[in-house]
């Protein structure tokens, strides 16, 4: 064997080493959004519509500080929103885009809205909880199917008089499209228990 040869087949193997602990970084990185997204999903649960705002302000951003994407705030009240993504994988290519988000609205000193949403594209998943909407139902779902008949959004409204099981329902992500090559492929795996 030439010594460039050996010199050619050793940089080959140092560039497969580097790439493939790259991936498996950006791996454990996607990996660990994930848990955080779904941390939050679950702390964002506990608060309720005519909470205090001051509990949900506080505990989200300091929890959460580092995925928070907006916040507004004036005398009335405040708007929150968290951002969890997976673009570390996706501009490697090791993986399809997710966006998970959530957040509260504030109003008056109480709490008016909680609303999460996932993305895993083209499919979206949201969920939203307002005693603002003008139905009369405290639960409604929409899917709305694309032309190839997947469901291409998944659209659910509570109200604070929902059940339990129906606020269980709508605030059911799975997450695992953060961790998944090809993402979801239909916006019911992204909130698959709320058609049940």
């Amino acid at each position: 064997m030439s010594k460039l040869y050996k010199i050619l087949l050793a940089s080959s193997i140092v560039a497969l080493v580097a790439v493939c602990i790259g991936m498996f970084a950006n791996f454990i990185v996607s990996e660990r959004v994930q848990r955080n997204a779904e941390e939050f999903l679950a702390d964002i649960q506990t608060f309720r519509i005519g909470d205090p705002d001051t509990t949900a302000i506080s505990e989200l951003t300091s929890k959460y500080g580092r995925y928070l994407s907006y916040r507004r705030c004036t005398q009335s009240g405040c708007r929150l929103s968290f951002l969890f993504d997976n673009y570390r994988m996706v501009r490697l290519h090791l993986g399809h885009p997710i966006e998970f988000a959530g957040g509260v609205e504030t109003q008056d000193g109480k709490v008016v809205v909680i609303a999460v949403e996932a993305q895993s594209a083209p499919f979206i998943a949201m969920t939203t909880e307002s005693n603002l909407f003008p139905s009369e139902r405290n639960f409604e779902l929409n899917h709305i199917a694309d032309g190839a008949g997947k469901s291409s959004r998944t659209i659910v409204r509570v109200k604070p008089g929902a059940t339990e099981l129906e606020r269980q329902k709508a605030f059911s992500y799975d997450l695992h499209c953060f961790s998944k090559l090809k993402g979801c492929s239909d916006s019911r795996e992204l909130l698959p228990s709320a058609g049940e």
